[in-house]
């Protein structure tokens, strides 16, 4: 089989005659089994619908086959052909258009060519078996650990929620991080419930995992998702910032799924479709995709949350073997933003990072700062934001330009004071007590290899008014 095309068979349990020409998976390639899956919804009223168990089956798969196709045996060393066959409970639901929607959407996300197929046979996770429902769950949120979940479920609880469901994967070894942070915010557990679940795939003999994730937006959500219908609920948070949601790409080589784009506004809405085409009745919702950093880190503090609960919690885009015993390692992108927010709203960052911004010798350590001072110092407007990814119905790309350049200012401010590049423009001034800014500057995005968008000239001149 040419390099980079890889062909998988997923059944609940493999018989000893699998598919031709397809790699057999089963729930055997799991590492854990669906028993904490099932564990969050037993005290749901309601049964899960089965397009809920299917769609998060087929997200779990395909997480599954993403972290077992190694991008190095592509000849560009990314992208990937895969065509993935998965047995489901209801394979009539699941037609032509919503695979193709699915497919489409996944190919945005990963940089991949995505061709899934189902087929009957699959048997619910949902035992059906309910203990004494236990409260009452009246809304369900993603939790990592993070900052920006952290501060959406303090400002939840601060805001007088009941029964918040805080849904977490434990990936990376983060379920104590959770389980602190999940604490903080609700000492008495009387407001909130933590569910934490973990699908982490196993190593095949000889092969080792492929590093990349950028399908596993996908499976949390639909594990959300799953969660969700079980309890009746008509909505599902996924609180981001601006910034990292969009995730405009710094420079030509982070363009398209290079960049991770899981919370993006354009994902999210293709999610929502396939859950209105499916019958679905839940809505996704990114609550503070408007929202820079430091706003979102204001409603924090604004919520109660101290620095030193704020300085508990992980934003970090290194792998964990790379930080050892540091939850962040202070110099990667996503550490920088974190940073730069954390100071525009407590006017300090509490956070013991594994390296100080004066210590950094390497060039791969200062490649991110070096790429955010570029960025910050060229022009940047609303088709930049269409130049690698397509864009939702709502918001408009014109919609959210503000957001991106109030988060310019953040970042340069850190910058300025970090940097040896020369960064053209005014400093942060959009926080409460300080004047307005003016428009901020930052790079236009190029053409690279993994750009899976081309705007139509249409489009360009349609935003661009």
């Amino acid at each position: 089989m040419p390099g980079g095309v890889f062909r998988f068979d997923f059944a609940e349990r493999q018989t000893e005659n699998p598919r031709t020409g397809l790699t057999p998976l089963s729930e055997n390639d799991f590492k854990s089994t669906t028993d904490r899956l099932e564990s969050t919804v037993q005290l749901a009223s309601g049964i899960t619908p089965r397009w809920a168990e299917d769609l998060l089956r087929i997200a779990r798969v395909v997480y599954l086959v993403d972290k077992r196709a190694p991008r190095s045996s592509s000849p560009d060393r990314w992208t990937r052909d895969i065509t993935l066959s998965i047995q489901v409970i209801d394979p009539d639901l699941w037609t032509d258009a919503i695979l193709a929607l699915i497919n489409r959407t996944l190919q945005v996300m990963s940089g991949d060519v995505w061709r899934i197929e189902v087929r009957g046979g699959a048997t619910s996770i949902d035992s059906k078996y309910r203990l004494l429902e236990v409260g009452q769950i009246s809304e369900l949120t993603l939790f990592s650990g993070g900052l920006d979940s952290g501060s959406y479920a303090a400002e939840r609880v601060a805001n007088g929620a009941r029964g918040l469901l805080l849904i977490a994967h434990d990936h990376a070894d983060s379920a104590s991080t959770q389980q602190t942070l999940a604490n903080a915010i609700d000492q008495d557990r009387r407001v909130t419930r933590l569910a934490q679940v973990r699908d982490e795939p196993k190593r095949a003999a000889g092969v080792r995992l492929e590093s990349s994730t950028r399908t596993r937006g996908f499976l949390f959500v639909a594990t959300a998702i799953y969660v969700a219908s079980g309890y009746g609920l008509p909505e599902v948070a996924i609180p981001e910032n601006g910034l990292v949601a969009v995730n405009p790409p710094l420079s030509p080589d982070r363009i398209g799924s290079n960049s991770t784009r899981s919370t993006h506004p354009w994902v999210l809405e293709r999610l929502n479709e396939v859950l209105r085409t499916i019958g679905g009745d839940i809505v996704i919702r990114n609550p503070y995709l408007l929202l820079t950093k430091g706003e979102v880190c204001t409603r924090a503090r604004d919520a109660g949350v101290s620095p030193q609960v704020i300085a508990s919690t992980v934003s970090c885009g290194q792998a964990p073997q790379t930080r050892k015993d540091f939850a962040n390692c202070g110099y990667c992108y996503p550490c920088l933003v974190r940073r730069a927010g954390l100071q525009a709203a407590y006017d300090q960052d509490p956070t013991i990072y594994q390296r100080d911004l004066t210590q950094l010798k390497s060039k791969r350590q200062r490649q991110h700062l070096d790429d955010v001072a570029r960025w910050l110092s060229r022009s940047f407007n609303v088709r930049d934001l269409i130049a690698d990814m397509p864009t939702p119905t709502q918001p408009s790309p014109r919609a959210l330009l503000p957001v991106i350049k109030r988060s310019q200012a953040e970042l340069r401010d850190l910058v300025l004071e970090h940097s040896d590049r020369n960064v053209p423009g005014q400093r942060c001034a959009h926080m409460p007590g300080r004047a307005p800014t003016e428009p901020l500057a930052t790079e236009a995005t190029g053409p690279g290899p993994a750009r899976t968008w081309d705007p139509p000239a249409s489009q360009i001149d349609r935003t661009a008014q």
